[in-house]
C-alpha cells in the first residue's frame, strides 16, 4: 500500500514534554552549587512539576506554558514567596540561579516557557488526618496576617469577578453551543452569583490569597505546616481563601463536611477573627470556586484531554450549584 507524501511544514504544539535529562542539564548549569543528581517528571497540570533530586534534598522545578502567565505574574509570585518567608511563614520559596535572578524561560517548540525552582515542602501530605483542619485555619490565617501588609513591586492579575466567573463562562459557552439545555442552567447560577457579589463587594475584605488553600497544598513536618505552590496567588477577597477550604471538603464528603469546616474556622479563628460580611460571603465563593474550577479543567483539557468532559461531568456540576 503506497504511503501519501508526509507534510514538509512542522506542525503546531499546544504544549511540549521536555525531557528530563535536558532539563537536569538546564538546571545543573543555572543552580551549580546544588549538586543536582536526577530529574523526573512529576505531574503534567496546569503547569509542569518536576522533582529534582541532589544528594541529600529535593527541589520542584516548574514549567509554566507558554501563555499561562506574564513576567509581571510569575515577578510578583516568587516576590510575595520570599516576603512571607521573611515574615516567619513557611512556604517553599524560590532559588536563586548562578546569576542572581529567580526564574528565567527555556526555548521549547511551541515557544518560551518561563521556568523557576522551587524548594521542596518537607514532610508528608496530612490533609486526610483528623485534626487537620483546625491545624490548616490556623496556618492560612498567619499566611493572611503575614501578607497584610504585603506591597507588591510587581502587578499581578487579581482574582476578582472576570477571573472566578466571567472567564469560565467563556470557556464554556463553546463547549455547550449544542448543549443548551445544560449552558442555560450555569447561565441562571452565574448570573445569580454575579448578583450576589455585586451587592456584597463593597464589604469584603480584600488582600493577599494563596488562591488555591485546599489544604493539599502544604506539607506536615512536626508541627509546621509548609505551604506550596501558590501559581494560582494573587490579590482577592479573602473570603475567597475561605472558601476553598469548603468547596473542596463539600466535594470529599458531602455528609459531614460541616465537622471539618466548623473545626477549620475555629482553627483560622483562633489567630486572626473572621468579619462578619467575609463569613456570610463564603457560600457565594464556594459557588465562584466551582466555576473558576470548571474553567480551570476546561482550560487544561486542551493538554490533557476532553474525556472527563462529558454529559455526567456537566450534570454532577449542575447539582453541585444547585446545592448553594
Amino acid at each position: 500500500m503506497a504511503v501519501a507524501k508526509s507534510s514538509s511544514q512542522p506542525f503546531s504544539l499546544v504544549t511540549s514534554i521536555l525531557d528530563e535529562n535536558a532539563l537536569l542539564e538546564l538546571v545543573a548549569t543555572n543552580y551549580p552549587h546544588l549538586g543536582v543528581k536526577q530529574s523526573r517528571l512529576w505531574l503534567v497540570g496546569t503547569t509542569d512539576t518536576y522533582v529534582i533530586s541532589t544528594k541529600a534534598e529535593l527541589y520542584i522545578l516548574r514549567i509554566y506554558p507558554t501563555e499561562s502567565r506574564t513576567k509581571e505574574d510569575i515577578a510578583y509570585e516568587l516576590e510575595v514567596l520570599l516576603y512571607l518567608e521573611q515574615k516567619g511563614v513557611a512556604v517553599s520559596v524560590p532559588i536563586q540561579r548562578e546569576d542572581g535572578h529567580y526564574w528565567s524561560s527555556l526555548n521549547a517548540p511551541e515557544g518560551l516557557r518561563p521556568y523557576a525552582l522551587f524548594s521542596y515542602a518537607p514532610g508528608r501530605e496530612a490533609y486526610r488526618e483528623t485534626d487537620y483542619s483546625e491545624r490548616f485555619g490556623k496556618s492560612l490565617a498567619h499566611l493572611h496576617s503575614a501578607s497584610d501588609n504585603f506591597n507588591a513591586l510587581y502587578e499581578r492579575f487579581a482574582i476578582d469577578r472576570f477571573i472566578l466567573l466571567e472567564r469560565p463562562m467563556q470557556r464554556l459557552e463553546p463547549l455547550l453551543k449544542d448543549k443548551l439545555a445544560y449552558w442555560d442552567q450555569f447561565a441562571i447560577h452565574a448570573e445569580r452569583l454575579s448578583q450576589a457579589l455585586e451587592s456584597q463587594r463593597q464589604d469584603l475584605t480584600w488582600g493577599f490569597c494563596h488562591g488555591d488553600s485546599l489544604g493539599s497544598n502544604a506539607h506536615l513536618m512536626g508541627e509546621t505546616l509548609t505551604h506550596f505552590d501558590f501559581n494560582d496567588c494573587g490579590p482577592g477577597w479573602r473570603a475567597y481563601d475561605l472558601a476553598s477550604y469548603q468547596w473542596i471538603k463539600r466535594w470529599q464528603a458531602p455528609k459531614i463536611w460541616e465537622d471539618d469546616w466548623q473545626q477549620f474556622l475555629r482553627g483560622y479563628q483562633k489567630v486572626r477573627p473572621i468579619l462578619s460580611h467575609d463569613l456570610k460571603a463564603v457560600s457565594l465563593f464556594v459557588g465562584l470556586r466551582e466555576f473558576w474550577t470548571i474553567g480551570q479543567q476546561l482550560y487544561t483539557a486542551r493538554r490533557q484531554g476532553h474525556c472527563r468532559l462529558t454529559d455526567d461531568y456537566f450534570a454532577k456540576r449542575l447539582a453541585f450549584l444547585a446545592t448553594l
